[in-house]
């Protein structure tokens, strides 16, 4: 018999037979590969090297600011002035506008002197065919004298832009308002007058156009009338003929005064005073006024007053006092005031004379 020890081990039950070697490459490869690629692949501390070129162009930015910064001023300031050749407008009327809108930001700022530059440089710039362009221009140069008190190159611009466009609302209303300023300043009544009905004439082509909707326009129309109907009227006393009024009115007007020292002078002329009866031999010219007064023959008493004041004789004080007053009766407001204003500045003057002189020249003021 043989024994049981000497027997060897069949195949099936020896160890190393019994595992497949493809499970020893899959066991060993796998943990092996995962590693590989998490070590390629993964997250670490290798992202800062894949930021490399993004570092490099920052460092090249910095590089050019400090170029930059070290750059010469006339450098720099060349670069400035080649941008600015490039960007500045090629073409006439884009020029002209960029001079406007210059002007306009001086204007509104109230720096008057340099839009007034900026508009007279669009307005030479700008081609004669673009004349709304043009009209504009001198409109808003207007305006900016207007603002410094320059009345003449106002009215002067607005001729320019109305002729340009001659619906311009703005620039009518300009003129109109410019000429009506400059007839109150002016004490010649045939300048004003004229000065008043051009304004008339603008401010009532400005309602037109508006459709008569703007209530200040209506209501200027109305103000200016009045005004140039008294110019119109001052005017007219100023150049018509003197003419007389009634004897019953002249009459009435010396009694109106209680106190007039001419007319108290006849009443004791009347009552035969012997002074008063020796002056009559000597006929001056304001004792022939005198006596024509009472004799209520009124044609000759302002030359005689005249030849007594020229004379200065002796009464000259009162021939003044006597033609200052019928100078009132006559319509001739401005020669009237003239005598009264010289007897009452005058210290000289009698105080009777002179406080109905005074009460005269009130009367001529309220008139006015």
């Amino acid at each position: 018999m043989t024994s049981t020890g000497s027997v060897p081990l069949s195949s099936d039950n020896s160890a190393p037979s019994s595992i497949p070697k493809w499970v020893y490459a899959l066991a060993i490869g796998v943990p092996v590969t995962a590693a590989l690629f998490y070590i390629l692949f993964g997250p670490g501390d290798e992202e800062p090297k894949k930021r490399k070129p993004k570092l490099k162009t920052e460092k090249k930015i910095e590089e050019k600011k400090a170029n930059t910064e070290t750059a010469s001023p006339e450098t720099v300031e060349k670069v400035k002035i080649e941008d600015a050749v490039e960007e500045s407008p090629s073409d006439p009327l884009e020029k002209a506008v960029a001079a406007k809108n210059r002007g306009n930001k001086y204007f509104r700022a109230g720096r008057y002197e340099l839009a007034i530059k900026c508009y007279t440089e669009a307005i030479e710039l700008c081609p004669t065919e673009n004349s709304l362009d043009l009209s504009t221009f001198h409109q808003n140069r207007a305006a900016a004298y207007d603002f410094m008190e320059d009345m003449d190159r106002v009215i002067a611009d607005c001729d320019t832009a109305l002729n340009l466009n001659n619906k311009y609302v703005k620039a009518l209303d300009r003129r109109a308002k410019t000429l009506r300023k400059q007839a109150m300043k002016i004490e010649n009544y045939e300048v004003q007058v004229e000065k008043l009905k051009q304004c008339v004439e603008d401010i009532t082509s400005v309602c037109l156009l508006e459709g008569f909707q703007k209530q200040e326009h209506l209501v200027l129309v109305d103000q200016v009338l009045r005004e140039l109907g008294r110019a119109e009227a001052a005017l007219a006393s100023k150049t018509r003929e003197p003419v007389l009024s009634s004897t019953h009115f002249i009459t009435h007007y010396f009694s109106s005064f209680s106190e007039d020292p001419i007319m108290k002078s006849i009443e004791k002329e009347s009552e035969g005073d012997i002074d008063e009866k020796e002056n009559e031999q000597s006929l001056s010219g304001y004792l022939r006024a005198k006596k024509n007064l009472s004799a209520e023959k009124y044609g000759s008493i302002v030359e005689d007053c005249t030849e007594e004041i020229k004379a200065e004789g002796e009464f000259t004080q009162l021939a003044r006092l006597l033609r200052g007053t019928f100078y009132i009766m006559m319509k001739q407001p401005v020669a009237a005031m003239d005598d009264l204003t010289k007897l009452i500045e005058d210290d000289s003057v009698d105080v009777k004379v002179k406080v109905n002189a005074l009460i005269k020249r009130a009367s001529l003021y309220i008139q006015q």
